[in-house]
């Protein structure tokens, strides 16, 4: 792998460093990349630039990922742009390079898209476009590269030939697009197909892959067989989530062979054995609510327990009721699936509240619309939720013990005695990430400044960093920070998207700075705070003491 680099550490790069304002309440940060900092075995003197893009990733080995701008002698707009890999203890390697060889004929390539993915054994995979001597069609540029293990990359290029999948011939790929990578190297990724005398890049022409990219799994695509007897796959939805066992989710339409009256469906598919198994359905009836049936289903998130949480939209089993709206403002839901086939409710629009809300400044409000649902390893989750009266979003927390936290809303106090004073709103689905400890890291605005926060399930919150605050820089001078970006994803780090927040507490965020710089940093949050977990007939007994 690309990971350690043996020629020297960037002693420089991962100095620590410090908050500087009062707002500090964790211990050193370090810097791993910063702007003008030269790039260690990089050639021609290469620096890091003024921008990153993608927030950086992170997994449990203190393996990075990170793409951003390069500056030096004869870099221009056609070789910029970098991907950089490497470890927070041990240095950062560039790896590939805007201008390189793409891996497809007359190829390079040309710049990174925003999908970056990581896995904890180090490897990664990059969206990214291609640049060539042939003509290209606008659909006809995107690429996805992915790591070998072996110090160089494998490809999957708009313009490839493709092999006949379902019985028809295809004359090659469209566009890609990237979705999960999992702990088995499984590239889970998109691809639309064009038909001769057909619509190239059409939406019907879109099919779903798993597995390595030189010899995919075919998991669902327009005619293909479904496991629902004497239907087929017609079109794709919200796609593959993989964990690192193999198990992949994905939403899919179903109809007859003549493509009539379309059913979506949520499915299971384990990659090896190409064994599926339908979770649901529409027109099904949605346990725990009465005359309520699917209408939707999408947005999963998996662990490697093979638990699947997953977004449903309702609508009245009666269809004369249904004409009446019954469901127009009832009708989102968020369920749990257990390894059992169990569907558990967790939440849906128009329920109450759990965990008497009132007591959080709520008077009783109920769910409105959900947008970021993030599962850890051990069955917690949190969601993000947008509630009635007017009042700005929240992010709860639903604990495996079956317990509900409000987390963070507008007013909530934290423990270091700042109060948040906005979460973003469900529609721009921001940053939220959730570990196996059971901490999480989101953004928020805390005493009116942009800010990370970083806590636990059980509603232990600090500011972590905040817009405003002076950071001491590895290089020796300071910067006060006019931005921050953290890599949440929904799903979580067991669903193939890992974060920049990993399972040993490690947390990695840029921070851009007045003066035009930015940087990579690492911080680590404490453990939640000592608990004694027993169980006593039944009933779960919790320790806990308050950070100060």
């Amino acid at each position: 792998m690309l990971w350690v680099n043996k020629r020297k550490a960037l002693i420089a790069a991962f100095a620590a460093g410090a908050l500087m304002s009062p707002a500090a309440s964790y211990g050193a940060f370090t810097t791993v990349a910063l702007s003008g900092e030269d790039i260690d075995g990089a050639p021609g003197g290469l620096r890091f630039g003024d921008t990153f893009g993608q927030s950086p990733l992170l997994n449990n080995a203190g393996q990075v990922l990170i793409n951003g701008g390069v500056t030096g002698d004869g870099v221009d707009d056609t070789n910029g742009w970098a991907l950089f890999t490497g470890s927070v203890g041990g240095g950062l390697e560039l790896t590939l390079r805007q201008g390189d060889a793409a891996g497809v004929p007359a190829g390079q390539i040309g710049a990174f898209a925003s999908t970056l993915k990581l896995n904890q054994n180090g490897d990664w995979a990059v969206l990214g476009r291609q640049q060539s001597d042939t003509n290209l069609s606008p659909f006809n540029f995107s690429a996805i590269y992915a790591s070998d293990g072996q110090g160089g990359f494998r490809v999957v290029a708009a313009g490839d030939a493709v092999s006949p999948q379902d019985g028809r011939a295809y004359e090659g790929r469209t566009r890609v697009f990237l979705d999960a990578l999992s702990g088995q190297n499984d590239i889970g990724y998109r691809d639309r197909l064009d038909q001769p005398g057909g619509n190239p890049g059409g939406f019907q022409d879109e099919f779903s892959f798993g597995g390595d990219p030189s010899s995919p799994t075919v998991i669902s695509g327009p005619g293909m067989p479904s496991p629902i007897t004497g239907k087929q796959y017609t079109q794709l939805g919200v796609l593959s989530v993989i964990n690192e066992n193999g198990l992949s989710a994905f939403a899919a339409d179903v109809a007859n062979p003549d493509f009539s009256g379309n059913q979506r469906s949520l499915f299971l598919r384990q990659l090896g054995s190409g064994s599926t198994t339908v979770v649901a359905s529409t027109d099904e009836t949605a346990p725990g609510l009465p005359d309520a049936i699917f209408s939707r289903l999408d947005q999963a998130a998996i662990n490697n327990a093979g638990y699947l949480l997953f977004h449903a939209q309702l609508e009245d089993s009666d269809p004369f009721e249904d004409r009446y709206n019954r469901f127009d403002d009832n009708d989102q839901a968020l369920y749990l699936r257990n390894p059992n086939g169990d569907l558990i409710l967790v939440a849906h629009e128009s329920g109450e509240v759990p965990g008497g809300l009132g007591t959080f400044q709520n008077d009783g409000g109920i769910f409105n619309a959900f947008g970021s649902t993030v599962l850890n390893g051990r069955g917690d989750l949190a969601f993000t939720a947008s509630l009635d009266f007017e009042r700005n979003d929240a992010i709860f927390i639903r604990r495996a013990d079956g317990e509900y936290v409000v987390l963070a809303q507008d007013g909530v106090t934290l423990t270091d005695g700042t109060v948040i004073t906005g979460v973003p709103r469900v529609r721009d689905n921001h940053a939220l990430a959730l570990n196996d400890l059971g901490q999480i890291v989101f953004e928020a605005f805390a005493d009116g400044n942009e800010s990370l926060i970083a806590g636990d399930v059980f509603g232990d919150l600090s500011v972590l960093v905040s817009v405003g605050d002076e950071m001491l820089l590895s290089d020796g001078s300071t910067g006060i920070i006019s931005g921050l970006d953290f890599a949440g994803a929904n799903g979580g780090h067991e669903s193939g998207n890992l974060t920049g927040l990993n399972d040993l507490g490690q947390v990695l965020f840029e921070a851009r700075f007045e003066d035009g710089r930015s940087g990579i940093f690492l911080v680590t949050i404490p453990e939640p705070a000592s608990l004694t977990i027993a169980l006593l007939g039944g009933v779960l007994i919790v320790a806990r003491r308050r950070r100060g």
